[in-house]
C-alpha cells in the first residue's frame, strides 16, 4: 500500500520527542490514541483515510518501507 510519509526532524519536536493522535494508541492524561516518537522516526498516513496516521520507528521504517519519488 502507498502511504504519505514524513521524517521527523529535531526542529519538529522537543527533548522528550513528539506525539500524535491516531486511530489507536495509549491513553495519556485522559487523551486517547496517543502515539509517541523521537527525532528520526517517520509519521505515515493512509492516502485514502487521512485520519489513519501512525508512527514508525526509524530502524523499522528503513528496513521495511521503500520510498518512491
Amino acid at each position: 500500500n502507498a502511504v504519505d510519509v514524513v521524517e521527523v526532524t529535531s526542529a519538529q519536536c522537543d527533548d522528550e520527542g513528539f506525539s500524535i493522535v491516531g486511530q489507536w494508541g495509549a491513553t495519556i492524561d485522559g487523551e486517547k490514541n496517543i502515539q509517541r516518537g523521537i527525532v528520526g522516526d517517520f509519521i505515515c498516513r493512509n492516502r485514502t483515510d487521512q485520519t489513519d496516521v501512525w508512527i514508525v520507528k526509524r530502524s523499522l521504517f528503513l528496513n521495511t518501507y521503500v520510498i518512491k519519488s
